[in-house]
């Protein structure tokens, strides 16, 4: 454990205070700048544990050909990610981004599940509408759980599309 280190402050920005102030030397007390980074926090810790929220590299999943509403997209290894997805590596996940493109321009929705594997316990998340779109990207915050798989269809009753990508990012902590 580190020593306690106290400091004291007597002026500041430039000018003499009328009392000196002691702090405990702890990244708490200490203030942060967050106008040019978007962070949020404003002491040195909040920021400490704001950029310890890490972000997944991102899953990617696709499917090619002509898809109607209903097909699940495939995993990386060409599996379809309701049978085997992409597990959820890290603590505290949400689903911050969706991506998405397709070889024409089209109206689809994209579900976003998780489940325990080969269908077990699937759970949808959220989903995402592209319109009169090849695709886009989302901002999304979508709650999923550690260890669980990442699952995604193109929705049912959803339009049909051609050669189809998702990747999604998932925030959380390590």
């Amino acid at each position: 454990m580190a020593d306690n280190v106290k400091v004291q402050i007597s002026e500041k920005n430039s000018v003499e205070l009328d009392f000196i102030e002691e702090y405990e030397l702890i990244a708490e007390n200490i203030p942060f700048d967050n106008s040019t980074n978007g962070f949020t926090g404003t002491d040195i810790q909040a920021a400490i544990e704001e950029s310890g929220a890490s972000a997944s590299p991102g899953f990617s999943f696709g499917r090619s050909g002509n898809l109607s509403a209903g097909t699940w997209l495939n995993r990386p290894g060409n599996v379809p990610s309701n049978r085997a997805g992409v597990t959820i590596p890290i603590n505290n996940p949400i689903v911050s981004e969706v991506s998405c493109s397709n070889r024409n321009i089209d109206t689809y929705t994209l579900n976003i599940f998780e489940h325990d594997g080969n269908s077990i316990n699937i759970n949808l998340l959220g989903s995402i509408t592209v319109t009169s779109a090849r695709g886009g990207t989302f901002s999304v915050s979508f709650p999923s759980t550690k260890g669980k798989q990442l699952a995604v269809q193109l929705a049912p009753g959803s339009g049909s599309v051609r050669d189809l990508g998702a990747d999604i990012v998932i925030k959380g902590s390590i």
